[in-house]
């Protein structure tokens, strides 16, 4: 009985991912429509990779297509995204982002999902 009810648990937890990507897509599309026909960036980094400070991404700029009006408010679009100023938003855990099979989506340190994408 035990292996039928875990089974039953990841099938649920591998529908609810599924259901989150719908929702990150459709929040693509969303925004897409909104802005003629522009697809939201994947990261803004102003010089070489990883030494660089970085600018907002395809995870911020769909927030408000998420749901997540009041979070992508809060996020200063003049600032990096490394500059204290938008901590908030990059530790805030995005329900749309989480997977529920993932491991350790709870943890910020090393998060597999759920995190808003910095570049």
């Amino acid at each position: 009985m035990l292996p039928a009810v875990q089974a039953a648990r990841e099938a649920a937890r591998r529908s609810q991912c599924q259901s989150n990507a719908k929702q990150i897509a459709l929040a693509v599309v969303n925004y897409s429509d909104t802005h003629a026909g522009e697809l939201p960036t994947g990261g803004i980094t102003n010089g070489p990779c990883c030494g660089t400070k970085s600018k907002e991404s395809w995870s911020i700029l769909i927030l408000p297509y998420l749901e997540q009006q009041n979070l992508y408010d809060l996020y200063d679009f003049d600032a990096f995204n490394e500059d204290e100023v938008n901590w908030p938003v990059l530790q805030t855990i995005i329900p749309a982002y989480l997977c529920p099979s993932d491991e350790e989506t709870d943890t910020l340190e090393r998060p597999q999902s759920a995190r808003v994408v910095t570049s």
